[in-house]
């Protein structure tokens, strides 16, 4: 199974109907997809001023993603929109400590 990058309409569709879930980093919103599983990060201003570390946590996340998937495809389901949304908190976290987060959520 591969995860896809999320289009701009999976992510709208998503903000409006998705189901959430807050994390100690993320709020997770999930939404059912008729096609294929897709993943987005969205971080914002107030969380991180300057793109490039808005765009770290974005590749960090994405990241975390695809691990997962290697080592536990089972975990993901299959023809869901999966979108995070940053809070303040993970500009100051650790590697291991948002992976643990995002985990937490496939185990």
């Amino acid at each position: 199974m591969r995860i896809y990058r999320a289009t701009r309409q999976d992510v709208v569709y998503t903000l409006k109907n998705g189901k959430s879930r807050n994390l100690r980093f993320f709020r997770l919103l999930t939404s059912p997809n008729t096609t294929k599983t897709t993943v987005s990060f969205i971080v914002s201003k107030k969380v991180a001023k300057k793109a490039i570390d808005r765009n770290k946590i974005k590749r960090r996340g994405m990241a975390i993603m695809r691990q997962i998937l290697k080592d536990k495809p089972e975990a993901v389901e299959k023809s869901k929109n999966y979108t995070f949304l940053a809070n303040n908190l993970v500009k100051q976290a650790l590697f291991k400590e948002v992976k643990e987060d995002i985990q937490s959520i496939f185990s």
